[in-house]
């Protein structure tokens, strides 16, 4: 009778060692700016109360660099945008991914949600898995190029600024941030 209850308490002694090496939770700030060549393609039309809505693919690729090289490398976009071309006023979710420019690899793959209020900048929540199983966390300001002009789309998540709400971007790394299940995330 004594040897199982010896081998549970060496196994929860294990449990326990094995628990307290994994890394401590940790929040980290972040800054990171893509810019993004990008190619609209109109999907469909539908008719509303105040216009012709249209439902519009984004496609695109380029750089994102940041703070933590995590976040860096080619920046790859797959975007449904629903526009109200009459007031600039849309909704949209994005997929995008991070690639390492050298060896292809993925950094980075998320979705973003935007509110788009013409001339205002786009504003979005935007969540990402990171490659060593970090989570990223950011609010995120997306300025689109004069139309008519070959500028690149340009996203900014988070900032270098005092910590407003348009300036904040988390890594969140750890054992402990597996427990953002909880919370809705992947």
């Amino acid at each position: 009778m004594k040897k199982p209850i010896l081998i549970a308490v060496v196994l929860v002694a294990a449990g326990a060692a094995v628990a307290s090496q994994s890394p401590p939770l940790s929040m980290t700030p972040a800054y990171a700016r893509a810019e993004v060549q990008a190619s609209v393609t109109p999907v469909a039309t539908c008719e509303g109360d105040d216009a012709t809505y249209t439902l519009l693919h984004v496609e695109g690729q380029g750089t994102i660099t940041s703070t933590d090289a995590r976040l860096a490398g080619t920046m790859i976009v797959d975007a449904m945008i629903l526009d109200n071309p009459n007031t600039g006023m849309g909704v949209s979710t994005d997929n995008f991914k991070v690639l390492d420019p050298v060896t292809g690899e993925l950094k980075m793959k998320g979705t973003a949600w935007a509110i788009d209020k013409h001339p205002l900048a786009i504003r979005s929540l935007a969540l990402a898995d990171l490659a060593d199983g970090s989570k990223f966390v950011t609010l995120a300001t997306v300025r689109l190029p004069a139309p008519g002009t070959t500028d690149p789309i340009v996203i900014e998540y988070g900032g270098p600024g005092s910590g407003d709400s348009v300036d904040r971007a988390l890594i969140v790394s750890g054992d402990c941030a597996r427990m953002l299940k909880h919370l809705g995330f992947r």
